[in-house]
């Protein structure tokens, strides 16, 4: 509740290449725009050099994101 923008528009201030086939692949295919980076993202405190959250939900530890969300 601290942050001055909502999650997705403060993370693309730095990373701004959403549409890049580096960036789509890291994220399953799965499209990221409209999507609150915070969801999945713990800036301060990431378990790894993804940032992730220490706890997740079992398809997304699994890497079974399309189970769920559309890919393209």
């Amino acid at each position: 509740s601290l942050l001055v923008l909502g999650g997705d528009k403060i993370c693309n201030n730095c990373h701004k290449a959403r549409e890049a086939v580096k960036f789509v692949n890291a994220h399953g295919n799965i499209p990221t725009k409209g999507a609150d980076c915070l969801g999945c993202h713990e800036p301060h405190s990431g378990k790894d050099r993804k940032l992730l959250h220490k706890v997740v939900h079992k398809p997304f530890e699994e890497s079974k994101c399309g189970d769920c969300h559309k890919r393209p």
